[in-house]
């Protein structure tokens, strides 16, 4: 159970990468520098990345509930991105500086798919303990 703990938290990291990368790239003007028009973007980005933290810290410390509780966030994550992506793609072409912000989110839903398959494996693999009846 501990892999699928580092698997949680190596998502929250990444997942919160990926969301800060959305304020500090301005695709307006193509520099560098603070863009807070994209803060939503970095909060729904921690909003999914700080639990799946949580879960991963409480995954390695032998809490059972938390390999359930990190599949159905990342589920959600993903659902929530793919969505956000799907509308974001469908901007793109009137506003082109929306191209960024699209691309950033599928990387968000890409990166929640293998965590979340991998997660599921964790819970196909995990038995629960039977005692022996004497």
């Amino acid at each position: 159970m501990t892999g699928k703990g580092t698997t949680l938290k190596i998502y929250g990291v990444i997942i919160t990468l990926l969301g800060l990368a959305l304020i500090f790239w301005n695709p307006v003007d193509g520099k560098l520098g603070l863009y807070m028009t994209a803060k939503t973007g970095l909060i729904a980005a921690l909003v999914f990345a700080l639990p799946s933290l949580l879960f991963g810290f409480l995954l390695q410390k032998g809490v059972k509930w938390a390999l359930w509780a990190g599949v159905v966030w990342v589920f959600l994550a993903l659902s929530g991105f793919s969505m956000q992506s799907k509308k974001l793609w469908g901007k793109v072409e009137a506003e082109p500086h929306k191209f960024y912000g699209a691309l950033v989110t599928t990387l968000m839903a890409a990166v929640s798919l293998p965590a979340l398959i991998s997660l599921v494996r964790g819970l196909a693999f995990a038995q629960p303990v039977v005692k022996p009846k004497k």
